[in-house]
């Protein structure tokens, strides 16, 4: 398994390090941030992880997705997580634990999930439901006529009405699954909204294909809940 974390607000670590600690051994760790001396620090606290030095762009997507798109296929599962803030709003302070309580609440957990994919070859992603505080923006928004210019003659076919995708670009994920992602081989330089934009950014068109992306490959998008909560599953839009 490898886990992929973009850490850009240093503070977080210690969330992200328990979350770290539920996923059963062996992993590889891929951490990026944005400045060398949080690198510094990320390599004295995990001596064993690769990590980057990323160009702040894109917020967590471009670093994630296109900076160490190589890691993904040195794995059979892979799990990607960030540092994730929302100080634009007081409602979205308590996502990110939301998203942990999802993906990796317990080791017990993560091991469920990983049978998931052991025991459904056609499994291509396991992604958090969506927190209650994003549901009215959950959709394409003003994010579909971006998408359908970056997808133009790539192959996709047509996006799907609606869209189901991982809010908060935190998921398991098989390689192949987020494949056609990849292949968008997008630059840093493509992501120029800069970190202020809360909607309609190329970053935010990328984090719902993400979501789209496994249909296209020919596999499905399962969702699961806060532990004790039932597991919903929903086929992948597209």
């Amino acid at each position: 398994m490898g886990i992929i974390i973009h850490l850009y607000y240093a503070e977080l670590a210690p969330t992200l390090l328990k979350a770290i600690d539920r996923v059963p051994a062996p992993v590889r760790l891929y951490v990026s941030t944005d400045v060398e001396a949080k690198a510094a620090s990320i390599r004295r606290d995990l001596p064993g992880a690769d990590v980057r030095v990323v160009r702040n762009v894109g917020r967590d997507v471009y670093p994630k997705l296109f900076a160490f798109r190589d890691a993904h296929a040195h794995h059979d599962v892979v799990l990607h997580l960030h540092g994730k803030r929302s100080p634009h709003s007081r409602d979205l302070e308590k996502w990110l634990d939301q998203i942990m309580s999802c993906l990796v609440p317990s080791t017990e957990r993560v091991q469920q999930i990983l049978t998931m994919f052991a025991s459904d070859p056609k499994l291509g992603m396991v992604s958090p439901e969506p927190f209650a505080g994003i549901l009215p923006s959950y959709g394409w928004g003003p994010n579909r006529v971006l998408a359908e210019a970056l997808l133009w003659e790539r192959g996709w076919g047509r996006l799907p009405h609606q869209v189901q995708f991982p809010a908060g670009s935190m998921f398991w994920a098989r390689p192949a699954a987020p494949q056609p992602i990849f292949d968008l081989d997008l630059p840093a330089e493509a992501f120029t909204e800069g970190a202020t934009a809360l909607d309609g950014s190329l970053a935010h068109a990328v984090e719902r294909l993400v979501g789209v992306a496994p249909g296209v490959a020919g596999y499905k998008q399962v969702f699961v809940g806060v532990e004790g909560r039932a597991t919903t599953r929903r086929k992948a839009a597209g």
